[in-house]
């Protein structure tokens, strides 16, 4: 039984399903290609997209130029306005200090030229007295009275804060009245330099005067000037007022160093540039004043600051 089913078996061997397996192979692979195929698709759609958009136009161009244009330029007008800004409450700042400052001058100038000019008829009677001494009426004590008394001058030290802080901040540029720029300017580079100088020339000419008075006034005659300490004030010290008026009352008479004529008609002439000096610098003084009170009301009108 055996052997027969061994020839059976070798004479016509058993190939199970091979044509179902064949078609099943095929089929699998025809499937994977598809799948293959579909997902390659795929990629090509995604890692590839279509490129070609349609052509913009003239218009569409010009409409976009015309956009970031805008954009840019509302961007740079914005800016310009803020700096306007800025700029005009700047200035207005400097104005309000530059009012108060010059306000600060005028007080000045009214307190120096009242002393000056008190100062002024002092000098002249020092004047007399000299000439008078020349051709041999000498009062000493009258002398050594006026020689105390004549050289007490006031200055004034202007408050330049605000010109200062527009210059070197390079604001001037921002006081778009070109008027008003030019006043500004005349004041402080003109007329105030103009003041500084005539003050060196007049404290010169009393420089010289007292160099020169050492040649006829006795210092040790002054003691209590020697001895006391000066506090400057606007208001004169009471203590050397009558100290000096006590001089005019000295018994016996103080004496002069030198009474040679025409050395005393030399000292004459220097109290006269003295003098002359003193009137110069209250005429500039009387001018700055002049240009303060214009200036002032000025900047007040074109800034609307409160008077």
């Amino acid at each position: 039984m055996v052997d027969n089913i061994n020839d059976d078996t070798l004479d016509n061997p058993i190939i199970p399903q091979s044509e179902n397996l064949s078609d099943e192979i095929i089929s699998t692979t025809e499937t994977d290609t598809i799948i293959s195929n579909q997902e390659t698709e795929n990629m090509e759609v995604h890692h590839h997209p279509d490129l070609h958009h349609r052509k913009k136009n003239f218009k569409e161009y010009f409409l976009e130029f015309i956009m970031i244009f805008l954009a840019v330029t509302m961007g740079f007008f914005a800016e310009s306005l803020r700096e306007s800004l800025l700029e005009k409450e700047r200035v207005h700042g400097y104005m309000e200090e530059m009012v108060e400052n010059l306000k600060a001058d005028t007080m000045r100038f009214h307190h120096a030229l009242s002393y000056n000019e008190n100062a002024s008829p002092t000098l002249d009677s020092f004047r007399y007295e000299i000439d008078s001494a020349a051709m041999g009426h000498i009062h000493g004590n009258r002398l050594y009275f006026l020689a105390f008394t004549s050289g007490q001058f006031s200055n004034v030290l202007f408050k330049e804060a605000a010109i200062s802080e527009l210059k070197n901040s390079g604001s001037m540029r921002l006081i778009h009245d070109r008027h008003l720029s030019d006043q500004i300017l005349e004041y402080y580079d003109r007329w105030v330099k103009a003041a500084y100088i005539s003050s060196d020339a007049r404290d010169k000419a009393l420089d010289q005067l007292g160099h020169d008075e050492q040649n006829f006034f006795y210092g040790e005659y002054f003691e209590k000037l020697i001895k006391s300490e000066t506090t400057f004030s606007y208001t004169p010290d009471t203590s050397l007022v009558n100290y000096a008026n006590q001089i005019k009352e000295r018994n016996p008479p103080l004496v002069l160093l030198n009474n040679d004529p025409t050395d005393l008609r030399k000292l004459n002439n220097q109290v006269i540039a003295t003098e002359t000096a003193l009137h110069s610098y209250n005429s500039f003084l009387r001018l700055d004043l002049n240009s303060a009170d214009s200036l002032i009301l000025k900047i007040q009108k074109e800034y609307n600051l409160e008077k």
